[in-house]
């Protein structure tokens, strides 16, 4: 690489709906706060293991987890779980704020030049974010503007690329050639090369850099820098906020819900992805999540008969919120590529809106 810098009962225990919301946003004033991120994740924070796999077609190792970041425990922001959704606030845009007109106003070039990147090194790159947990779950819209608004650079061999103690940290950075050296208090923690990434923690925090990224032999990289994406991090929320909110308000009996009520539960919406021919539901077991498709497609199978296939954004499963009866049909996942689905579990809608439940099933005939 050189300098280049998207109502139906069936009877089953499933329904569908296809509401969809486009939003984007606006500045790239480097050097200003304009925007405030929160992270609510739990789980056991991110695995270190190196992978020294080469693949001779490609201009990456194999993605590697072993970023600077990764060596120092007391950075690690606390209770990640790589399965819940990111929160995004903003001090100055808000979801009252026209957000589903924003206009993210990023195109590649000036400061991000990676539109002139091949497909081949697009993927490449894309697999080097699937390995770091900050970004694998973002969909493949915003991964894409990430790739397209990478700047390139070089290092000479020695550079000091980020500096412990740095008030300034605001990039990302992944090693495209090179080896790079992580160092605290002048001591050698480990080493990065090609494929290798980091300095991710402050896209996330204001706070001083916790350790030196020296370059070890000459280094060529790319950068994103912390308002861009927060740009497409804040994007991709308010854009999956607004389609999840549609779909909770579209569906029967969870239609009377105020907003208040809608967004306590998309703040626990978890996500999944599932290989062709995973069973998601079965026809007699018990139900404990709601389920919507984000991507792929599933079929409903009812006593082995064929009822409907299900698609990108249709939903099922919505009564196991609500009552202990037993799956009425099966859901597989039937598309290729397999099937990303968002859920929402009994426990957790219980947990938020107490008693509310009850009432809601007064909004279904199938439960009266």
């Amino acid at each position: 690489m050189n300098n280049k810098v998207g109502n139906n009962n069936l009877g089953a225990d499933a329904s569908a709906s296809s509401p969809g919301a486009v939003g984007s946003a606006q500045s790239r004033d480097r050097h200003s706060s304009v925007f405030k991120i929160n992270y609510n994740m739990d789980g056991n924070g991110m695995n270190n293991k190196r992978d020294e796999d080469v693949d001779p077609s490609s201009n990456f190792t194999k993605p590697r987890n072993d970023s600077s970041d990764v060596f120092l425990d007391k950075i690690h922001p606390p209770n990640f779980n790589v399965n819940r959704r990111t929160s995004v606030s903003a001090e100055i845009i808000s979801p009252d704020s026209h957000t589903e007109n924003l206009d993210l106003n990023l195109t590649g070039n000036g400061d991000g030049s990676g539109n002139a990147l091949s497909n081949h090194e697009s993927e490449a790159l894309i697999k080097c974010l699937d390995s770091n947990f900050l970004f694998k779950n973002l969909d493949p819209q915003a991964k894409n503007l990430i790739i397209q608004n990478l700047r390139y650079q070089e290092f000479p061999a020695n550079t000091d690329i980020i500096v412990e103690g740095d008030e300034e940290g605001e990039y990302f950075y992944i090693i495209e050639t090179g080896t790079v050296e992580y160092l605290k208090g002048g001591k050698k923690l480990g080493e990065g090369l090609k494929g290798a990434t980091f300095g991710e923690l402050a896209l996330m925090y204001n706070s001083p850099r916790q350790a030196t990224v020296r370059s070890k032999t000459f280094c060529k990289m790319y950068l994103l820098d912390r308002i861009t994406f927060k740009k497409i991090l804040l994007n991709n929320s308010y854009v999956q906020r607004n389609l999840y909110d549609k779909f909770l308000k579209n569906l029967p009996i969870l239609s009377n819900l105020t907003e208040s009520e809608r967004n306590k539960l998309i703040d626990v919406l978890k996500i999944k992805t599932v290989p062709k021919g995973s069973v998601i539901i079965r026809q007699g077991e018990m139900g404990e999540n709601f389920y919507i498709i984000e991507q792929g497609s599933c079929v409903v199978i009812k006593d082995n008969v064929e009822l409907k296939a299900l698609h990108k954004n249709d939903y099922f499963g919505e009564l196991a919120l609500l009552d202990d009866s037993p799956r009425a049909a099966t859901v597989v996942a039937s598309s290729e590529e397999g099937c990303k689905l968002v859920y929402l579990g009994k426990s957790e809608f219980k947990r938020l809106l107490g008693p509310v439940h009850e009432v809601l099933k007064l909004n279904d005939p199938r439960l009266q």
